[in-house]
């Protein structure tokens, strides 16, 4: 679901109309948050309970910082002329996110369970 969502953000700034753009920022919306409760509920049960609200701390002010500081560089190269490239700085940096999760998480299998 997240790597829809990657495709659909970087189909944004090439969308044709305001309305196909609105679309695909809805649709990639939906995905994102679509994997939120699963990504959650990995990182506590990777972590003992006595950790739990730190773990949950910590996640959190790693989704806070990037959204503080993306609009503020999205917003100075918007400024500076360029539609394009903060939708495909936003796509790369998510492509990383999902390698990287795949890389940490994807030898957890809990169908064994």
């Amino acid at each position: 679901m997240r790597a829809c969502g990657v495709v659909l953000l970087a189909a944004i700034p090439f969308a044709p109309s305001f309305e196909v753009a609105v679309a695909l920022y809805a649709l990639r919306s939906a995905f994102n948050r679509g994997t939120v409760g699963a990504r959650q509920a990995v990182t506590a049960d990777l972590t003992r309970a006595e950790r739990r609200g730190m773990a949950a701390s910590v996640q959190s002010l790693s989704l806070q910082i990037p959204r503080a500081v993306g609009p503020l560089l999205g917003g100075w190269l918007i400024r500076q002329g360029d539609l394009v490239l903060p939708f495909l700085i936003a796509a790369g940096l998510q492509t990383v996110y999902l390698i990287l999760y795949a890389a940490f998480f994807s030898h957890l299998d809990r169908s064994e369970t």
